[in-house]
């Protein structure tokens, strides 16, 4: 599954979902123009605890601009990809709380991943 996701700053990022088993993981690339990364690998694993879910997130980098961008994969990169990482996980973890999720879920510990087309 495919789709290109516009932002309010006119910027835009293509998804793209490259694996997914259901209640396990979802393995997403993102790239785009404006992207100082070329190309960024995603990966969800999701583990049952019990009355949880625990969720993991990677991400791998290819970066665009030679040596440039290498330095930027070094010292600027990490840190606002760990930002944005916790802005997800945050977010995933909000909307677990929610009735939709619960509904959805049935209340349960399976996780609700929606990957659309």
């Amino acid at each position: 599954a495919k789709r290109r996701c516009n932002f309010k700053d006119n910027s835009s990022v293509v998804e793209e979902c490259m694996a997914s088993e259901t209640n396990k993981l979802v393995q997403m690339n993102l790239a785009g123009p404006g992207f100082p990364i070329k190309t960024l690998n995603v990966f969800f694993r999701f583990e049952d605890k019990g009355a949880q879910t625990v969720v993991t997130m990677e991400m791998q980098t290819t970066m665009r601009m030679g040596p440039i961008g290498w330095l930027m994969a070094k010292t600027v990169i990490p840190g606002k990809l760990k930002s944005v990482q916790k802005m997800i996980l945050d977010a995933l973890n909000e909307y677990s709380k929610t009735p939709a999720f619960q509904t959805r879920g049935q209340g349960d510990a399976t996780p609700v991943v929606a990957i659309n087309n």
